[in-house]
């Protein structure tokens, strides 16, 4: 049984103009970015296109053309964008790239597909918890619970900052009936992020902890009285 939906699960950051390639506009780029985060995704596409038809090598813009064919859940165009930021030798962008086509890969249905690339991400671009964190979701979503977990694990290791891998790893303690790990992760969940749809969702975990320890607690509180 699946506890929630998790999307997206990958990680959309954006390049900063700082890191363009001089031979772009880095005006005309940011300006796309800043569409995206505003939601208007058919803009940021149409400027990304255009922008290829004068630099059709750029990684950088294949790499925000698939987060935002991401974003439109237009797998196949986001799969495509990403695999042409992977064949750049150079290795730019490659790690939003993994991200991006193996969470689309995953959405399309080819969740195998998806573990093969981020297990080879791990191999070219090392530890990542991203790349930790994409596996337990892919794995979760195929309701394999001890590899989501264990992947879970690796990422919160890697980065202990990080809400989601400890939102959706208490989730799963607490499916497993692992109530200590699950009131940790939890706890530690909303020390990170105390506020808004999410955290009201990890609360609301928490207590049902809760509710669900209180008999035990009471029934050993009449044994010590009747005792």
């Amino acid at each position: 049984m699946r506890l929630f939906y998790f999307l997206p699960f990958l990680a959309l950051w954006v390049t900063t103009p700082e890191s363009m390639a001089q031979s772009l506009d880095s005006s005309k780029v940011y300006e796309a970015i800043e569409w995206h985060y505003q939601g208007r995704y058919s803009e940021a596409l149409n400027r990304y296109n255009s922008l290829l038809l004068e630099f059709p090598e750029s990684a950088l813009l294949h790499s925000e053309k698939s987060l935002t064919c991401a974003a439109m859940n237009d797998y196949p165009c986001c799969i495509a964008s990403g695999n042409r930021v992977l064949q750049n030798k150079k290795g730019e962008y490659h790690t939003e790239a993994y991200l991006s086509v193996s969470s689309c890969l995953d959405y399309s249905g080819e969740a195998q597909e998806s573990i093969k690339l981020l297990k080879k991400a791990l191999r070219k671009k090392g530890e990542n918890y991203l790349f930790y964190f994409n596996l337990g979701v892919t794995y979760f979503r195929m309701e394999e619970i001890d590899k989501s977990i264990d992947y879970l694990q690796k990422g919160v290791m890697v980065n202990s900052a990080h809400p989601s891998g400890h939102l959706l790893l208490g989730l799963q303690e607490r499916q497993k009936n692992n109530q200590v790990k699950a009131f940790m992760a939890l706890q530690y969940f909303l020390l990170l992020e105390p506020s808004g749809p999410r955290a009201k969702q990890g609360a609301g975990a928490l207590w049902a902890l809760f509710q669900e320890n209180a008999p035990i607690q009471t029934k050993k509180e009449d044994e010590r009285k009747s005792n």
